[in-house]
């Protein structure tokens, strides 16, 4: 199993509240190079979960405009921390891909690469795929890629 991770792009710094800020359009633009990146190396997910919050739903539906048969739900978890939750939620999907927040998804990565106690650093619009063994679908798992816009722009 593929699991993948997706920090939203930038967004606002402020709104009415925090699940209320929306992608910026540099947020939006990052994002879209990021994605390119990522389809051109033949990524494709079998379904996105994203946190509630108003700039990772608009990060899962910019995923979404690419891969229109591929199913978007959001999952609660992803905004609240709970790493056990966005893992159950995760396995009821093929190869998912979930789109969240930093820290969570620094500790998640960290967790799936059998580092417990770790948390790796997730830039906005940062991205991240981890092979599971198939059989067990549990940590440590194999570190397939794990980038975002700094080094897409240090590479051109």
């Amino acid at each position: 199993m593929r699991l993948s991770l997706l920090r939203h792009g930038i967004a606002e710094d402020f709104a009415a509240s925090d699940a209320a800020r929306a992608l910026t359009p540099l947020g939006r633009a990052e994002l879209e190079d990021v994605l390119d990146a990522w389809c051109g190396m033949g990524w494709t997910p079998g379904a996105i979960l994203h946190s509630p919050y108003l700039r990772t739903t608009q990060t899962a539906h910019a995923v979404a405009r690419r891969f229109p048969e591929v199913p978007v739900h959001p999952v609660h978890a992803l905004a609240h921390d709970d790493l056990a939750a966005i893992l159950a939620a995760a396995a009821l999907h093929r190869d998912p891909l979930l789109v969240g927040h930093q820290p969570t998804l620094g500790e998640l990565l960290s967790s799936l690469l059998g580092e417990p106690d770790g948390s790796r650093e997730f830039e906005r619009a940062g991205f991240a795929t981890v092979e599971l063994d198939p059989m067990t679908s549990v940590a440590p798992g194999r570190l397939v890629i794990h980038s975002g816009p700094s080094l897409l722009r240090r590479g051109r």
